[in-house]
Order: C-alpha cells, then sequence, then structure tokens
C-alpha cells in the first residue's frame, strides 16, 4: 500500500506549527536569561561580598510569579550554577560556598514547591470567583435566618433590576415570586437540602416579567449544624419557554383552524392567540370588502361591537394599505410620530405601538390583523414578528376556505329556495286558470329567492300592439296604473328592446343621460331610477309572450343562480300566457 506524500498545504501547516512552539520556547528562555543576567552581573562584580548569594533569590521569585513551576526549577538550577561560577572559590572558604548553594537550592525548591501550590489550589478559586461573577448563571448569598442578601454577582443584579447588600427577596421581588423565593430558602435551610424551582416566574419591581430554573443550597460552618446562609444559583430560560409556549400555540393555533370551516371562529381563533402571543392590549381583524376595510372581531380594548363598527376607506387606513400591497408585516413602534399612520386613526383608537400583519392567501391580501397597545410605546421582538407573520398567512388560508365553505352553502340554500319557489309557481298554474292570478302567485314565490325591489310580467297584446301589465310586485297602485299599458312604439323604454331584440337586457346604476323623456318619467314614477334593472322576453316555441322585469338593490350584483331562476320563471310564465291564449281561442 503506497503512501502519498504530504501536500504542500499540510506542509505549511507543519512548519507553522513548528515556527509556534520554537516562538513559545523562545520567549520562555529569554525571560529566563533576563532574570538571571542581573543577578550574574552583580555576582560578577561583588564576588567576596557576604550575602551577595542572595541576588539569585529575587530571580527565583520573579520566575515563580512569570513562570511555570518547571522553569522555576529551571531558573533554581542556573542560579545554584551561576553562583558556583562567581561566589569564593570552595578551596578558601568551603563553609560559606555550602551554605550559599544549600540557601539558593532549599530556597528556589521552597518557592517552586509555593508557586506549584499556588497555581494548583489558590488561582482556581480566584479563576472561579471571577467566573462566577461574569457568568449568565445568577448567585446570591442569603444570610439566615435573616434572609438578607449578603453578596451577588452580575446576573443577579440583572435578574433583580439592580439589588443592594442588605436587603432581603421581598424588597427587590413582587408577590407571588418573593413569597416563593421565601419559601423555597427557608426549605433549603431547614432540611438542610437543596431546594429548587425549575420553571419560576419571576416578575421584578421595574414591571419585568422573565422566566428562571432556581436552586437553593445550604452553606454549613465548619462545626456543621443549622446553615449559617443559603446560596441561590439560577439560570434564566425565558427564549426556551417562550419558544415552547410559542411551538405550542403554533399547534394549537393550526389544529384550531384545520378542524373548523366558521369564520367567526376563525377569526376569533386568529386574533386571540395571535394577541396573547405578542402581549398587546388591544386589537381587532379587517378583512378588504370592495374599497373599504371592514371590521370583524377585536381583542381586550377593542371588544367586536367596537370593531365591526369600523369601516375604513381602502387608502385611509394607510398601515393595512402598505401591509396589504407589500405582503409584509409593518410595525410601527411609535405610530403618533409615524408619517406611515393615519392621525386620525391613531387618535381615535388611541394607539400607541401597532403590529400590522397582512393576511395573504395565495396571492392576494384578504385582510389585515392589527395588535396594538394603548397604553403605553413597546418594543415587538423578532420572535414575534415572525410568530405573526406565520400565523398570518396559516388563518388567511383558513379564513378564505370557509368564506369558500361559507359561498357553497349560501348557493346550495339558494338552491332549495330556487327549488322551492318552482314548486309553488307550479301549484300556482294548477290552482287557478286566471292569468293574472297565477302570474301574481309566481312572482311572489321568486320575490325572496332572487332578493328583488321590484317585479313586474307585461303580456304581448298584438290586437293593439301593447305590453299590458298582467302583475307587478313592489309598485304603489298609481305607478301600476300609469304603466298598465306600454305601446310597443316606444323603443326608446328598454322592457320593449327586450321584448323586440329577444334578449335578456341588465341596465346597472343611474339612468342614461341620452334617455327619452317616456322612460325617465316611468322609472323615476316607480322610484327605481338608481336600482340594477334585469329585462327578460318571454318566449314558448319561439312565439313572443310578453316580458317579465325585475330592479335589484344597487350593490348587490346578480349571481348565476339569480339569472338561472328567472330564466326559469320566464320560460313557465311564457308557457301559462300561452296555455292562456290557447283557452280563450277555444272558448
Amino acid at each position: 500500500m503506497s503512501v502519498s506524500p504530504p501536500s504542500s498545504l499540510t506542509k505549511q501547516r507543519s512548519l507553522q506549527a513548528v515556527k509556534e512552539i520554537f516562538a513559545y520556547h523562545s520567549v520562555r528562555l529569554f525571560s529566563v536569561a533576563v532574570l538571571l543576567l542581573p543577578a550574574f552581573l552583580i555576582g560578577l562584580s561583588y564576588p567576596k561580598t557576604e550575602l551577595i548569594y542572595l541576588v539569585y533569590l529575587g530571580p527565583i521569585a520573579a520566575a515563580a510569579i512569570l513562570l511555570r513551576p518547571l522553569e522555576v526549577t529551571v531558573v533554581v538550577l542556573f542560579s545554584l550554577i551561576l553562583e558556583l561560577i562567581t561566589g569564593a572559590p570552595p578551596s578558601e572558604k568551603p563553609h560559606d560556598a555550602f551554605w550559599s548553594a544549600a540557601t539558593i537550592a532549599v530556597a528556589g525548591l521552597l518557592i517552586a514547591s509555593a508557586s506549584y501550590f499556588v497555581r494548583r489550589y489558590i488561582n482556581p478559586l480566584q479563576t472561579a470567583g471571577i467566573a462566577l461573577e461574569i457568568s449568565p448563571v445568577a448567585y446570591a448569598e442569603f444570610d439566615y435566618p435573616k434572609c438578607s442578601l449578603v453578596r451577588n454577582n452580575q446576573a443577579f443584579e440583572k435578574m433583580t433590576n439592580g439589588c443592594t447588600d442588605g436587603k432581603t427577596v421581598f424588597d427587590f421581588f413582587l408577590e407571588p415570586t418573593a413569597q416563593k423565593m421565601a419559601g423555597l430558602l427557608e426549605l433549603s435551610a431547614s432540611s438542610g437540602r437543596p431546594a429548587e424551582d425549575i420553571d419560576l416566574s419571576v416578575r421584578c419591581r421595574d414591571g419585568r416579567s422573565t422566566c428562571w430554573s432556581v436552586d437553593f443550597i445550604p452553606i454549613f460552618s465548619a462545626g456543621g449544624g443549622t446553615p449559617q446562609s443559603v446560596a441561590m444559583l439560577a439560570f434564566e430560560q425565558t427564549d426556551s419557554v417562550q419558544r415552547t409556549r410559542v411551538r405550542d400555540a403554533a399547534i394549537r393555533f393550526s389544529s384550531e383552524l384545520m378542524l373548523s370551516l366558521d369564520l367567526e371562529h376563525i377569526l376569533r381563533v386568529a386574533v386571540d392567540n395571535m394577541a396573547l402571543m405578542t402581549e398587546v392590549n388591544a386589537g381587532g381583524i379587517c378583512l378588504i370588502e370592495g374599497e373599504h376595510w371592514v371590521g370583524k372581531v377585536g381583542y381586550g380594548e377593542f371588544n367586536d361591537e367596537m370593531v365591526q363598527s369600523m369601516r375604513f376607506g381602502y387608502k385611509d387606513f394607510r398601515l393595512g394599505l402598505i401591509a396589504a400591497e407589500n405582503r409584509k408585516t409593518i410595525v410601527a413602534e411609535d405610530t403618533q410620530n409615524d408619517i406611515r399612520c393615519n392621525p386620525d386613526i391613531i387618535k381615535q383608537l388611541r394607539i400607541k405601538s401597532a403590529l400590522i400583519v397582512p393576511l395573504v392567501a395565495g396571492r392576494r391580501t384578504i385582510g389585515v390583523v392589527w395588535l396594538t397597545q394603548t397604553d403605553r410605546l413597546r418594543r415587538f421582538t423578532e420572535d414575534q414578528i415572525n410568530f405573526s407573520t406565520v400565523m398570518g398567512s396559516q388563518a388567511a388560508v383558513a379564513i378564505s376556505n370557509a368564506r369558500g365553505y361559507q359561498n357553497e352553502l349560501s348557493r346550495a340554500r339558494q338552491n332549495l329556495e330556487w327549488i322551492e319557489s318552482l314548486s309553488q309557481v307550479t301549484a300556482a298554474y294548477a290552482s287557478s286558470k286566471d292569468i293574472r292570478i297565477i302570474c301574481q302567485q309566481a312572482l311572489e314565490a321568486i320575490r325572496e329567492p332572487v332578493d328583488c325591489i321590484t317585479a313586474t310580467v307585461f303580456y304581448r297584446d298584438r290586437e293593439i300592439n301593447s305590453l299590458v301589465n298582467l302583475a307587478s310586485i313592489g309598485y304603489m297602485l298609481q305607478d301600476i296604473e300609469e304603466l298598465k299599458c306600454i305601446p310597443m312604439e316606444r323603443t326608446s323604454l328598454v322592457v320593449v328592446q327586450a321584448v323586440k331584440n329577444r334578449a335578456m337586457i341588465i341596465q346597472e346604476g343611474n339612468l342614461d343621460e341620452d334617455i327619452s323623456e317616456e322612460q325617465a318619467f316611468i322609472w323615476k314614477a316607480l322610484g327605481v331610477e338608481k336600482e340594477r334593472r334585469l329585462f327578460l322576453p318571454l318566449i314558448t316555441s319561439q312565439e313572443l309572450m310578453g316580458a317579465l322585469c325585475f330592479s335589484f338593490p344597487d350593490e348587490r350584483p346578480l349571481s348565476s343562480i339569480d339569472l338561472d331562476i328567472v330564466r326559469t320563471i320566464a320560460s313557465q310564465l311564457a308557457l301559462a300566457i300561452r296555455n292562456w291564449e290557447m283557452s280563450k281561442q277555444m272558448v
């Protein structure tokens, strides 16, 4: 098996590592040389001075402070060698030379041992103390039984929004947090065992609310007995708890939306959950209907009745307009100074801060959820904004589905009404031979299903070449008398045009400016000049029998079901009139 040669990158890394090791040890060797050089020069300058060997204790002590124990031992050995070189020769003063070397050796070993002990035992304690001071884990020690604060770290100050030695838990925590922490402290001291709470909601006097996992640990003196103090260790888990709540809320929210097709219930679930997670005190949902924002449900200070009375122009609700057109959540933390806000709406609703979430179903914005704070300015967290945006998307799909379901349900009800109205018309045919009664009952039967304001059946009388009014609903009697007969020569009238063209005509809104005086007079007399009007010719077996006319509310569009009903009724009325004509001829 062949081994490939190391790559150039591996060689570069190896050389770099060697250089770093050499540089590290070079610095160490240089430090040793710098420490020993002054002592060596002094020893050479004053070789016969008594106690001159003590100058070597300086480098040894400095090495104990600056270097590691092993390096301190090396400095001791070098100091011993240099003392033997620079000191008095052993032949002249053997006793002094011995004691000088022994003193340096013993003192050096003692200093090296002390250095090892300090680095091994004392420094870790100091390091632990420093680490505890800057640790994110809150630490505090309470005197017992007074329960007064003895010492604490920075994290505890953050937890309590600043604290002073000597204060008790009741001074910097609100109820019931203070009472619960005092109970844990007492339990730990009395039982001699740690006491804990893994989900303690901490409310401070500045109004903040956070969540902590807390442990109280008794601290005993050397003799045992009753603990002199109790240490508290706590770490914040607000973010973790918040994420758990968000996850649970999202699951609950999604399941609620999936299991319901009730539009009102979906709107309520959406605004309640989003308001709770963003911790606002007011809010609501507005849906887009035509050119208006229409309030549907409210939350908190904005109750349903208040919100449902709201109706803003599409461009007047500026924040909603921006959120809808950009399909992005809009944050306005200071609405009074935000140029995007409509001052009138902000003043009317007393909104300080707002979060506007678009309801986007597919590629269409169907409304917005507005989550507001009315009593103070506030900031919305990134998690709250993201949660609201995601929940808004789910709510939009659910709202769209519920609307589709309601539309289908409405169509089904209309179909049932249609069937019922047709059965009533058929019953009218069977119950009477008077064409006027038949037409009147037919119009009464379809009035509610098609939701018309007025309706009229005209019979085409060929002998006088006119349209004769057989039945009407929704008119005053004097108006019916005036329109009892319409000559076919009046071609400017839409009903005459529908008959002659054999086509259905729908006329929208106000009367046209070029309308004839006769037609204007008729519609104004009937009071329906501003409604939507529909004219159908009555045709059976290619024979023109008359006309059927309706007027509808201006704002309500005609559905396909409406048109199907009136076409069917028109066909049946045409057949009934044809049968009536034939019966007259037979008599």
